[in-house]
């Protein structure tokens, strides 16, 4: 009996790990995409927000992310499950592909500062006004070239939200 007391105490241990919150800076550095939103469907694979203000990333109004939820520790990717709910409004900082999980999608890293809005005051006022979601991105290429090393480098005229055209440089190595 002893002994499988210890067994569990140490696997508990084990398991516990300790996150240091990242400053408001430091986090929409790591992120993807920071916005604020309500949960307006919850489905069994995904959570679907209505996205109020974006700080970071192209979020447009609706938005689906995987429904991937934790209970006990923030040392792994997701939402803490008493924040998901029909209604919540949360302040989300994402990010895209986080190394050591396989998922699809832009998912909170572990230990970000995703929280609901209520608790998350002092990082909205930090991070200031933001920007409505994104309602249209258009890209067109406009000029490709292919240098010696198979180097492609084009430029693509991007607009968001109907707003004037500006070039984006891309760079990409292909197989000659």
């Amino acid at each position: 009996m002893r002994v499988a007391f210890i067994l569990l105490i140490g696997l508990r241990t084990a398991l516990c790990c300790t996150v240091i919150s990242p400053s408001v800076k430091a986090a929409v550095k790591q992120a993807d995409s920071v916005f604020r939103g309500t949960i307006a469907e919850i489905r069994d694979a995904e959570i679907v927000f209505q996205a109020e203000r974006v700080w970071k990333g192209h979020i447009p109004p609706r938005f689906a992310m995987p429904r991937i939820v934790w209970s006990s520790t923030p040392c792994n990717p997701g939402f803490y499950e008493p924040d998901v709910r029909l209604g919540a409004e949360l302040l989300v900082y994402a990010r895209r592909g986080i190394p050591g999980w396989n998922f699809q999608g832009y998912v909170p890293g572990p230990g970000s500062r995703t929280a609901l809005v209520q608790n998350a005051l002092e990082d909205l006022r930090k991070l200031g006004r933001g920007r409505p979601p994104t309602t249209d991105v258009i890209r067109r290429p406009a000029a490709a070239r292919i240098n010696e090393r198979g180097t492609v480098r084009s430029t693509m005229l991007t607009r968001i939200n109907g707003g004037s055209f500006r070039a984006v440089a891309q760079k990409a190595d292909v197989a000659l």
